[in-house]
Formats: structure tokens, C-alpha cells, sequence
């Protein structure tokens, strides 16, 4: 949504991710879980960019997964980033959820007649 941007608010994409990771807040996610999850909204070719663009503006925090971590998934392969929202992506999140409220109650109200006195 272009007026999100304009606001400074998370994009689109971020809001995927925002969500994905807000619904199972107490966990930690991988670039590939969130594409497996919305495979109609995130592509591989775009996580990581997403997910660095996030990092940058402050909405997640990255971390190498820990060795525990690592056995659980059979311990092949090298160590993986795992995402995290930081408080401040909860807060952004929670505001483009009211911008948009907002701006579907402004929508949804053009149709009604003007009141009396308005341009």
C-alpha cells in the first residue's frame, strides 16, 4: 500500500512476514519456513532482501542458530539465521494495522453524504 509507505510504515512483504512471525511469537523462524507458509506472497528469490531490509529498519533481529538448534534439525548443513520481531517491529505492525482500519472506515464513509458546513 503506497500511503503506508509514504507513512514510513512496513511494506506489504514486511506485513507477511511481520504476521507469520506475530502469530507464534515466542518462536524464532528461518527465511525458508516463512516462503513454505506463504509460497503465494514470499518468494525465495525476495525473503532475504525482505528479511535484511527488516534487520535495517529495525523490525527483526537475526541470530546463528545455536547448536541445540542445530542437532534437533540433524545437524547437517551450515549453521542458520533465524528472525525474530524486535519490539519496535510489534509496534510498527500493530500502527499499519490502524492506518488501515482508518483508512477502511474513511473508504467505507465516502459514499455517505457530506455533513452540513463541509466543502
Amino acid at each position: 500500500m503506497l500511503r503506508c509507505k509514504m507513512l514510513g510504515l512496513p511494506s506489504d512483504k514486511e506485513m507477511v512476514v511481520l504476521k507469520e512471525l506475530q502469530e507464534q511469537p515466542d518462536t524464532a523462524m528461518y527465511g525458508q519456513q516463512l516462503v513454505k507458509l506463504r509460497p503465494d506472497e514470499l518468494t525465495e528469490s525476495a525473503i532475504y532482501t525482505i528479511l535484511a531490509r527488516m534487520i535495517a529498519r529495525g523490525y527483526l533481529e537475526a541470530r546463528i542458530e545455536g547448536n541445540n538448534e542445530r542437532k534437533m534439525r540433524g545437524g547437517r548443513g551450515p549453521a542458520r539465521r533465524l528472525y525474530e520481531m524486535t519490539p519496535f517491529g510489534q509496534q510498527a505492525y500493530q500502527s499499519r494495522l490502524k492506518a488501515e482500519q482508518a483508512i477502511n472506515r474513511v473508504e467505507a464513509n465516502l459514499g455517505a453524504a457530506k455533513p452540513k458546513g463541509a466543502l
